[in-house]
């Protein structure tokens, strides 16, 4: 497999991301509708991307800064994935009967949901030295990028789905892995008088599609550690280094 290939030079080469450097991975989220507000801002020149383009009076709608991506540091321990079984249960007098949903492979898992919560940083736009302003105002407009990722219109002016997509890194998937769906919840964050300077969010969403694949991710990772074998060289480290807390990096 291609992305086994890939998983087995970075092992190679040591370059997981983070991996030493006490960075942290870059978890980029962006949707179908900043990928087409980059087409719709092209001139009308270039042609080929006319059936993408959004209508004027929709974009005018917009904020005129929105950027194609955002970028965030995290760390692994506040990010949750939950996937529960589809079942029931029905209590009889000889005991519980319990009846499983199932696709047509047999699996009766439900819809995969992923958490996260984290902090901004420092966000303070008050004190004397211009470049740690500067830096906080960076860390502030990204936050407000993200938050205006999940609440931007599920629908767009020509009935397609706005999907969006996390680009997901870690120690437990060493390649990066797309979730593609959407928001189930804008971010949610409280204003507390105990934390002046920074503050902190979270919010969810709902995995409707992967790539590659997390069925994929064992075949992965295990033809890795059979090359590994092969080459009779020890495994680096995959896991990724990480900081604490979830702050977002300049918008990109």
């Amino acid at each position: 497999m291609v992305l086994a290939a890939q998983l087995q030079n970075l092992v190679e080469i040591g370059s997981f991301p983070g991996a030493g450097t006490g960075t942290r991975a870059d978890i980029v989220f962006t949707s179908s509708l900043r990928t087409r507000l980059d087409l719709t801002r092209l001139p009308e020149s270039m042609k080929g991307w006319d059936n993408s383009r959004l209508p004027a009076a929709f974009v005018a709608r917009l904020p005129k800064r929105l950027t194609r991506s955002v970028t965030m540091g995290l760390n692994a321990k506040t990010v949750e994935f939950q996937q529960p079984k589809r079942f029931s249960k029905v209590d009889t007098r000889d005991g519980s009967v319990f009846f499983h949903f199932t696709d047509d492979l047999g699996r009766n898992e439900d819809v995969l949901t992923v958490a996260f919560k984290g902090n901004t940083g420092d966000i303070s736009l008050v004190g004397d030295d211009p470049a740690v302003i500067r830096a906080n105002l960076a860390r502030l407009v990204a936050w407000h990028q993200l938050w205006y990722l999940t609440r931007e219109p599920q629908v767009l002016p020509d009935g397609k789905e706005n999907v969006s997509t996390i680009s997901y890194v870690s120690k437990t998937m060493p390649v990066v892995v797309e979730l593609r769906g959407f928001f189930n919840r804008a971010l949610t964050f409280p204003e507390e008088g105990q934390k002046p300077s920074s503050l902190d969010y979270s919010f969810e969403f709902t995995v409707q599609e992967t790539f590659p694949p997390l069925d994929d991710l064992v075949d992965i990772l295990s033809e890795t550690l059979d090359a590994q074998a092969l080459n009779q060289q020890p495994i680096a480290p995959a896991a990724v280094v990480l900081g604490s807390g979830i702050e977002p990096g300049g918008p990109r």
